[in-house]
């Protein structure tokens, strides 16, 4: 109207994109960086700085994010009851019936069937593998044997809990919706959380007596002997299970050996007994002879022996 020159309405926004394609090329191309010195330097001086922080990031995520699953149970419950089963009779003392002819009186173990193999059977053959190798003659007929050694059971089992450090999996949101007529179905809450933990007990509580068939006279007896396992699975972010406990020779990782990581620790041994329950052993003579060999043997082990 006035005579004045109008810019096109797409001036701004092509300056500008001219500007950024500007800087683009300036910082890839060293001849134009006399252009826009201030802008382009620094860009050249951010970029490089912004990328090594971005593939650490990146790096720390496939690092520490993981997903573990354990299918089933029931191998690790067997272990924590057998492994409990074990560490009750090891601490049983037989040696009061070395070289006497025994009758293992097993009308109190009764079995009760369940999905494992660790039953009153377990028991009862744990106990005549343990009276042998103290030096027990043991005897199939009760009338043959000079005296009866009488167990019983008083629990065998395992008991497990595990802890979320986070959100456990939930269909709330889901129940709460089926309340409502024409709601579309929810999905179940999935787990979120930085951490789990599942540990599992095992326990067994035995108890032993003996005394002589013809008197009735009470010989030996063992007391209340309990016996305990655990197992510890955990995970961290997702990744796991990091596996530890008394079943497990040294911490594993989803069933692979870390030998590693010290910070998880094995408990100290209970009361053993005098005659190695779990210990390897080969009888070549009568005990009367073993006894013998275990007296004339060395108290002391040679200096130069390193003890294990």
């Amino acid at each position: 109207m006035f005579g004045l020159p109008l810019a096109p309405p797409h001036s701004a926004a092509s300056s500008t994109t001219t500007a950024r394609r500007g800087v683009r090329c300036a910082s890839g191309s060293p001849g134009d960086s006399g252009a826009a010195d201030g802008g382009v330097a620094g860009v050249d001086r951010v970029r490089p700085l912004r990328r090594p922080s971005r593939g650490l990031t990146l790096l720390a995520l496939v690092v520490l994010v993981g997903c573990g699953t354990t299918q089933s149970k029931n191998l690790t419950e067997q272990l924590l009851v057998s492994d409990a089963v074990d560490r009750a009779v090891q601490q049983i003392d037989f040696t009061d019936l070395q070289g006497r002819t025994v009758y293992l009186d097993d009308q109190f173990l009764q079995p009760i069937k369940g999905p494992g193999f660790v039953n009153a059977e377990y028991v009862e053959s744990s106990l005549r593998q343990h009276l042998l190798a103290s030096g027990a003659r043991l005897q199939d007929i009760r009338d043959s044997a000079d005296v009866i050694v009488e167990p019983r059971l008083g629990a065998m089992g395992s008991d497990a809990h595990e802890v979320v450090y986070g959100i456990p999996q939930n269909n709330a949101l889901s129940n709460a919706a089926s309340l409502l007529p024409n709601t579309p179905s929810v999905p179940m809450l999935p787990e979120i959380s930085a951490g789990k933990t599942s540990i599992g007990f095992g326990a067994a509580k035995v108890a032993v007596f003996a005394y002589e068939r013809e008197s009735r006279e009470p010989i030996w007896q063992s007391g209340m002997l309990v016996g305990r396992s655990h197992s510890r699975d955990v995970w961290i972010l997702g990744a796991g299970p990091i596996q530890s406990g008394t079943i497990y020779a040294s911490t594993r990782f989803a069933g692979q050996r870390l030998a590693w990581l010290p910070f998880i620790h094995r408990p100290a041994p209970p009361k053993l007994s005098p005659v190695p329950y779990m210990a390897e052993m080969h009888f070549g003579g009568s005990a009367a002879s073993q006894r013998v060999a275990r007296e004339e043997a060395p108290t002391d082990p040679p200096a130069d022996t390193e003890r294990r």
